[in-house]
């Protein structure tokens, strides 16, 4: 593979800077949206200050077996039905065998505007919440769920 031995540095990663830019990003990987050891912020305010709306993510661990090998489609399909993007993430990876640690991140201009935009945002809407860049942005948010 051209990225076999490739690291990827998240400090220099900025995300939906066009208008027509990355607005969700989702990845199905270990310690994406790590928090508990106070560098959420280092590792996704570079990304988050192009534009990007929504983060989804793992906080710990994430398990791929027989059992999760429908999580992308599960999380599509939640997402056609309307979800919030949050409970749609939540949801396509809750897995009966295996237990998996999920985080969604947003941001916001205030503690609210952040809560609401996390909460709040579906497939369907998303781009009814403006881009925030750069100073724009005044707060972080996240929540996560253990061992679903």
């Amino acid at each position: 593979m051209w990225d076999k031995d490739s690291l990827a540095d998240s400090t220099q990663m900025r995300l939906g800077d066009e208008s027509y830019g990355l607005s969700i990003l989702a990845t199905y990987a270990c310690e994406t949206l790590k928090f508990n050891d106070n560098k959420m912020w280092t590792r996704m305010g570079p990304i988050f200050r192009g534009g990007l709306r929504i983060a989804l993510g793992s906080h710990d661990k994430l398990y791929d077996s027989i059992t999760t090998d429908e999580t992308g489609e599960d999380f599509a399909d939640n997402l056609q039905k309307k979800q919030k993007i949050q409970y749609a993430w939540k949801d396509a990876n809750s897995d009966w065998a295996t237990s998996q640690d999920v985080t969604v991140m947003a941001t916001g201009t205030n503690s609210s505007n952040c809560a609401s935009r996390r909460d709040n945002m579906t497939w369907q809407n998303y781009t009814s919440y403006g881009r925030l860049r750069d100073g724009a942005i005044g707060y972080y948010c996240y929540r996560y769920w253990n061992d679903l």
